[in-house]
């Protein structure tokens, strides 16, 4: 089911472009928007509904896959996860009609 998502254009992958060469680098990674990290469909709209966060944007968000196992630590993958919880908790965040 999720490799049918980039042929629909549901998602992208996070490209890197060479600053002095221009060329072009896929990194495996979802695209995703900056915080709080809303997926890219393929022509580069952001998808109100649908975050990620973790493995999948390795290659776009480095080693943040995991947060850290201590209580009270603070960490990359933490401040992302609270980072989404807050944008779906928001009174913004009002339940759409599916389209």
């Amino acid at each position: 089911m999720i490799r049918r998502l980039p042929a629909g254009g549901m998602i992208s992958e996070h490209v890197t472009i060479d600053p002095t060469t221009g060329r072009r680098f896929a990194t495996g990674g979802l695209a995703t928007t900056s915080a709080p990290y809303h997926v890219l469909h393929a022509d580069g709209r952001p998808d109100p509904d649908v975050h990620a966060l973790g493995v999948v944007t390795d290659g776009a968000r480095w080693f943040t896959q995991v947060g850290s196992g201590r209580p009270g630590k603070d960490s990359p993958f933490h401040r992302d996860a609270d980072a989404i919880a807050a944008s779906i908790l928001s009174p913004a965040a009002a339940p759409r009609p599916l389209r």
